[in-house]
């Protein structure tokens, strides 16, 4: 990990280049000032964007939270429950991370190609007839396309979400927005027991953090239930792609 954020390091260093022109300033940097400007402006920041971008934050935050609901229970689930063995689970992850990887980068082509909000919309179904059929599996088979669907809803959700991220946020409010409700993207159905990154902003630390106990409450009570939280959010997010979030007309 060392070696690897020192090559990274110098690589950025290198030959990363601002795309933005930055206004030089002679004002002293204030730690704490940044810090008030920063959370006193939360209201105005949210208020001031566009509604697409509010409801694509809602989807990456609704994300969050059944991954903190129910990513620390998958592993769980599939040993105790369906009996599946520890090798048989980790032949299945293996599985799921070569089929999603193959799959990005044409994912993110029928991203360029249809849209950015249809590909997301397929995504989310994918994610409301895959993670919650959990309950219903009985074999390895049934669990390994349960993964790979959710593979595939991950190969379509994290280019067409983080495109539209880009595409939608002003420039001049990029940082500031980036940082509230992260990259745009959540991994879809994590099994880490994490909360389901890449890059979580900072509005949804308490939101996951309540779903990771309600997780623990919700599995103590039933081993069915954080799955059907799962079924529940992931409607809500369908739902918030068909009826909110457009691509738009001009790029930022």
């Amino acid at each position: 990990m060392v070696l690897s954020s020192i090559v990274n390091g110098t690589l950025i260093l290198r030959y990363l280049k601002e795309t933005a022109e930055i206004e030089k300033t002679e004002t002293k940097f204030n730690a704490l000032t940044v810090l008030k400007e920063a959370y006193t402006g939360i209201p105005a920041l949210l208020g001031n964007l566009p509604r697409s971008v509010k409801a694509l934050g809602l989807v990456v935050g609704l994300g969050f939270v059944a991954n903190g609901v129910s990513s620390p229970y998958w592993v769980v689930y599939v040993t105790d429950v369906v009996g599946l063995t520890n090798i048989e689970w980790g032949l299945i992850l293996l599985f799921e991370s070569i089929f999603k990887t193959v799959l990005t980068i044409p994912c993110g082509m029928l991203a360029d190609r249809y849209g950015r909000s249809r590909t997301l919309s397929v995504a989310m179904v994918l994610s409301v007839f895959t993670l919650p059929s959990l309950i219903l599996a009985k074999t390895f088979n049934h669990v390994l396309l349960i993964r790979l669907g959710a593979g595939l809803a991950g190969a379509l959700f994290f280019p067409s979400s983080a495109a539209l991220m880009a595409d939608l946020v002003p420039r001049e409010l990029r940082g500031r927005v980036m940082s509230a409700i992260g990259r745009g993207s959540v991994l879809i159905g994590a099994t880490g027991g994490g909360t389901g990154g890449p890059g979580m902003g900072y509005l949804f630390t308490v939101p996951v953090m309540v779903a990771s106990i309600v997780g623990g409450v919700l599995y103590s009570m039933n081993v069915s239930y954080p799955w059907i939280c799962v079924l529940g959010t992931s409607i809500v997010q369908l739902l918030c792609v068909i009826l909110f979030i457009r691509d738009p007309k001009k790029a930022e």
